[in-house]
């Protein structure tokens, strides 16, 4: 997958992320990512919460495929663009 643009492409993807997550039951992850994509009327606030969701849920056995893995790192790659890379 190519990298991601704009916040519209990375909004689609983690919608794409979810449907991941939420075929492999992975519910309450699922609705966290959900919930931050509404966090906050502030987009870096929403950009922020969605990177710190995507990072917790990252090494689900559901985020570890082909397809889901490269969907989370390109999405993960453009919110350390977007924001600065994540603290530890």
């Amino acid at each position: 997958m190519r990298a991601i643009n704009d916040n519209a492409e990375l909004y689609a993807t983690v919608r794409l992320i979810l449907g991941a997550l939420q075929d492999a039951g992975e519910h309450e992850s699922s609705a966290a990512i959900d919930r931050a994509l509404s966090f906050s009327s502030l987009p870096g606030e929403v950009l922020g919460e969605v990177r710190a969701q995507l990072l917790r849920a990252r090494d689900l056995p559901a985020l570890r495929t082909d397809e889901p893995r490269r969907l989370t790192e390109v999405s993960l790659a453009y919110l350390d663009r977007v924001l600065g890379p994540a603290l530890d």
